[in-house]
């Protein structure tokens, strides 16, 4: 008797490197466009392969001719080539060389497709090269760069070197290598495809670039913008306003920076936070250092932030912090000053030469940092005069560092001694 077993076998794609090897989250490798336009004039062609992602080890892959009405040696030049994309890569090209005769002929094609990839899975493989029997016109950018600042209206401006006798279409793409500005409404808003029809004749046209006009302090950013996918009949040009970067400059002010309050106060044993505040929110990385000062040691109040404050594009708060020491030491935290008063009562006040006393501190008494104690000098003079006991007092004010004690005015009598 025959038994019968099935399963199952789930296949998932994966890449391999040339020796076999499994390689993670693979990169995937193609043509960047599937047809390019030519005709006699074109010289040398670089055609672009694009990986759709970064990827950190090399890869290789070939592209070679595989067909096509156009004849090797005779309308153009090309040997099988191996492209390598280094780590980081994203783009490498290759020349088609395209050969002028003087025969009149129909438009002829040069079929290509990419092999032997090693280190990345295979994507759009097929590209085709027309070569027109006609003279094309060529499509490009009025500049390579330009700039504005951000509250000004921007176009982009798109021309041919020559007039055609049918409507011509080219689109415009995001360049995302060439672009730093984000494309969500941010900084600017294009879609990722943009597609320009020239009708006959026509010879210029300018598309909107529309950008945000926001209220940050940033660097200035750039936009780029390639054409690309002509309709039959049009050619890209090979000079480089087959791109344009665009660069927006900035027009805000640089915000603010500060403590959002000038002192604080708190016991020891207190963990502090002191809110250092950027007002509005920059778009730039913002840095800052700080410095301590005062009578503290750093024993007494331990720092537990790095003296430099990094503001990331947006963040509007940081704090500073540190930790007041609880000791068991009753000290001052710096030197403390009164001021004081001589309030005359039956005793008159005068100087070194007349009067019943005269005070020789002047006032405001200062406690040295560590000290408890200052003295008061009062001088009295004696005379030859039977008379009454006299008075009259010292009374302190508000102090600096210190709070008023239970017996802030002291009185003084003079007693008669004739």
């Amino acid at each position: 008797m025959w038994r019968i077993a099935s399963f199952w076998l789930v296949v998932t794609a994966c890449g391999f490197s040339g020796r076999g090897t499994p390689l993670v989250d693979p990169s995937t490798v193609g043509f960047e466009f599937p047809t390019t336009n030519a005709d006699e004039q074109s010289s040398d062609l670089m055609v672009s392969v694009k990986l759709d992602k970064p990827y950190d080890l090399r890869l290789t892959v070939t592209a070679k001719v595989i067909g096509g009405s156009a004849m090797r040696g005779k309308d153009y030049l090309m040997d099988d080539t191996i492209l390598v994309f280094a780590p980081g890569d994203v783009v490498a090209t290759f020349p088609v060389a395209i050969l002028a005769d003087d025969l009149e002929e129909q438009e002829e094609t040069i079929d290509l497709e990419l092999v032997n990839v090693d280190g990345a899975l295979l994507g759009a493989s097929r590209h085709t090269i027309r070569i027109s029997n006609d003279i094309l016109p060529r499509v490009q950018f009025s500049t390579a760069v330009s700039d504005l600042a951000e509250n000004l209206a921007a176009t982009l401006d798109v021309s041919l070197d020559k007039a055609s006798s049918v409507p011509l279409t080219v689109e415009v793409l995001v360049d995302d290598l060439a672009t730093t500005a984000t494309n969500n409404g941010t900084d600017f808003q294009l879609p990722p495809t943009t597609t320009i029809t020239f009708a006959p004749g026509e010879l210029t046209k300018s598309m909107a670039l529309p950008i945000t006009d926001d209220l940050l302090d940033e660097d200035a950013e750039t936009i780029g913008v390639q054409l690309a996918n002509p309709s039959a009949g049009l050619i890209l040009t090979t000079d480089p306003t087959v791109k344009q970067v665009h660069t927006i400059d900035d027009d805000d002010a640089e915000p603010v920076l500060g403590f959002d309050t000038a002192t604080s106060t708190g016991a020891e044993g207190t963990d502090f936070k002191l809110a250092v505040k950027l007002t509005p929110a920059s778009g730039r990385v913002v840095t800052v250092s700080f410095a301590r000062a005062g009578s503290a040691t750093d024993a007494e109040a331990t720092l537990q932030t790095p003296t430099t404050l990094t503001f990331q594009p947006g963040t509007t708060s940081l704090d500073v912090s540190f930790t007041a020491t609880d000791d068991t030491v009753d000290e001052p935290a710096q030197a403390i000053t009164i001021p004081f008063t001589v309030v005359a009562g039956t005793a008159t006040q005068g100087n070194s030469g007349s009067g019943d006393f005269y005070v020789s501190t002047a006032s405001p008494l200062t406690i040295a940092a560590g000290a408890n104690t200052a003295t008061i000098v009062v001088v009295l003079r004696g005379d030859k005069t039977k008379e009454a006991n006299e008075t009259f007092s010292l009374v302190l004010g508000t102090p600096t560092n210190a709070t008023l004690g239970t017996f802030p005015t002291r009185v003084i009598t003079i007693i008669d001694n004739d």
